[in-house]
């Protein structure tokens, strides 16, 4: 967790929460931190399993294997992104420190998301992109088998990484669809169990939004799962 942690500190000085699973922290629906698993920020570990793979460091600090394919994976995100600029500058330092040498591609935000592009086609080593959460967390769009975008239907759905296992994706389901709250909780607990086992995303931490206001607007009460103005019917601006 130390990656997401030093970029946090990088790059928001520290003032944003890093994410251990794709279910916030304040939303009811995370699960305990003690009930899922984190994998700790462990290079020399990560050295040993790509050892293991048969991908060995060699003169050009890029690791390859035995039929001479090196470690050189393409990474997709957005352009004209300062944030998303300097999360991709650490983690090719961070990759490029055990030998995996990531090349990052920019594309404009039309591209990368178009039904045609590489996310919805799937056609990409990796990507770096967000997405906007509410406070209800859903999940079918992301995490179901359904949601796997395919010609099947018409590539749709935001499951760009593919992950489909039975027990996941009847955990989803069900908390998506209980009515009884702890039903619902249990499922996601569930569902989140495995995802973070299976770690198919990494989630690094929330973005800061910043929101100024002049010293006579009263009643302004920031949310990180809601618009600025969710309570906009209680502002209210003092006299001069």
């Amino acid at each position: 967790r130390l990656v997401p942690s030093a970029m946090a500190q990088a790059i928001f000085g520290g003032k944003v929460p890093v994410l251990d699973s794709w279910v916030l922290p304040g939303q009811a629906e995370s699960a305990p931190p003690d009930q899922i698993t984190r994998y700790d920020f462990n290079p020399d570990e990560a050295r040993k399993q790509l050892d293991d793979a048969g991908y060995l460091a060699n003169d050009t600090g890029v690791r390859a294997n035995s039929e001479g394919i090196s470690l050189t994976l393409t990474l997709l995100t957005t352009e004209n992104t300062p944030v998303r600029q300097q999360i991709t500058r650490l983690f090719q330092q961070n990759m490029r420190d055990i030998g995996i040498d990531v090349q990052v591609q920019a594309l404009p935000a039309e591209d990368l998301f178009s039904p045609d592009g590489p996310l919805f086609q799937r056609q990409f080593d990796m990507a770096l992109f967000g997405w906007s959460a509410s406070s209800d967390p859903g999940g079918l769009l992301l995490w179901s088998c359904a949601a796997i975008p395919s010609p099947d239907n018409d590539f749709s759905g935001d499951n760009f990484a593919g992950w489909c296992v039975r027990d996941g994706n009847r955990a989803i389901r069900e908390a998506v669809t209980a009515l009884d709250p702890e039903q619902r909780f249990a499922a996601y607990v569930r569902q989140q169990q495995l995802w973070t086992e299976a770690l198919p995303v990494l989630p690094l931490f929330q973005r800061m939004t910043v929101v100024l206001a002049t010293p006579g607007v009263r009643g302004l009460q920031p949310d990180p799962l809601a618009p600025i103005t969710w309570n906009i019917v209680s502002w209210q601006r003092a006299r001069p």
